[in-house]
C-alpha cells in the first residue's frame, strides 16, 4: 500500500511563507549594507522606502507563519496521531503507512507511535544541522573578520552582527539543536520503557503520556518545520532502522 499523508497539505502555506521570509531576510541584509554607500539622494530615498516596506512584510509574514499556520498544522498532526493511536476519527483526514507498528488501538500504540516519531525527527534534524552548523560557522567567521578589519565601517559591522544573531541564523540553529536533543531524550526514555517490557504495566501510563506531552511541547517550543524533502530522502534508510528497532524491542 502506498504511503498517504493527508495532513502534509496543512504545512504547505507555512513552508511557502518560510521560503519567502528567508529570501526577504537576505535582501534586507544586503540593502542595509548598501544603503550607507548610496550617494544619490533620489536612489537612496527609494531604497529606504523599499527597505521599510520589506521590513514590515518580513515581520508580518514571519509571525503569520509562526503564530497561525505552523501551530494549526501541528494541531492537525497531533489529532491524527491520537486518531491513529486510539482508532477515533478526531479529523476526517487520514494517513496510511505513516505510523508503522502492529499494536491495536491503545495507549501502548500511542507510545510506539511517539517512539517512531521521535526517531524520524532525530534523523531529519541531524540532516538539517549539517547545513545549519556550516552556515552559522561561515557567518561567525565573517562577523569576526568584520570586527577585526579596520577598513569596514561600523554600520556594516552592525548589520552583520544583527544578521548573525537574528532569528534566521543563530536562534534557528540553537532551536534545531535543542529540539534534536529533546527528541533524543524522548526516544531513549520510550526505548527503555519498551525494552524492559514496562509498557505492559499500568505504571507505563504516565510515562507514555509524559512522552507524548514532551514531544508535542518540544515541537511547539522549537517552532522548527521538518522539511518534507529531507524526510522523503532519508525515509527508506530510517524505515529500515525502525524495523530493526521493532525487532529488538519485540514490537509485534
Amino acid at each position: 500500500m502506498p504511503r498517504i499523508d493527508e495532513i502534509s497539505k496543512y504545512y504547505t502555506k507555512s513552508e511557502l511563507l518560510d521560503k519567502i521570509v528567508n529570501v526577504l531576510f537576505y535582501i534586507l541584509a544586503v540593502l542595509a549594507i548598501v544603503l550607507p554607500f548610496i550617494k544619490q539622494e533620489d536612489i537612496g530615498n527609494i531604497c529606504s522606502v523599499i527597505f521599510v516596506v520589506l521590513t514590515v512584510a518580513y515581520f508580518i509574514l514571519r509571525y503569520v507563519s509562526t503564530l497561525f499556520f505552523m501551530p494549526f498544522a501541528d494541531k492537525m498532526r497531533r489529532k491524527q496521531l491520537l486518531s491513529n493511536s486510539f482508532a477515533i476519527s478526531l479529523i476526517h483526514e487520514s494517513t496510511e503507512e505513516y505510523y508503522n507498528n502492529p499494536y491495536a488501538p491503545s495507549l501502548k500504540r500511542l507510545g510506539a507511535n511517539i517512539l517512531e516519531n521521535s526517531l524520524f525527527s532525530q534523523r531529519v534534524l541531524e540532516k538539517m544541522l549539517l547545513r545549519e552548523r556550516v552556515k552559522v560557522g561561515l557567518y561567525f567567521l565573517l562577523w569576526v573578520a568584520a570586527l577585526a578589519s579596520r577598513k569596514i565601517s561600523q554600520d556594516v559591522v552592525m548589520v552583520i552582527s544583527q544578521s548573525v544573531f537574528s532569528v534566521e541564523v543563530l536562534a534557528r540553529w540553537i532551536n534545531i539543536e535543542i529540539l534534536r536533543f529533546r527528541c533524543s531524550e524522548i526516544y531513549n526514555e520510550l526505548y527503555k520503557l519498551f525494552l524492559t517490557k514496562a509498557h505492559k504495566s499500568t505504571e507505563a501510563i504516565p510515562i507514555i503520556l509524559d512522552g507524548f506531552s514532551s514531544y508535542e511541547c518540544s515541537k511547539a517550543a522549537g517552532n522548527v518545520k521538518l522539511p518534507s524533502k529531507i524526510f522523503l530522502k532519508i525515509n527508506p534508510e530510517v524505515s529500515i532502522e525502525w524495523e530493526k528497532v521493532k525487532n529488538t524491542l519485540e514490537i509485534s
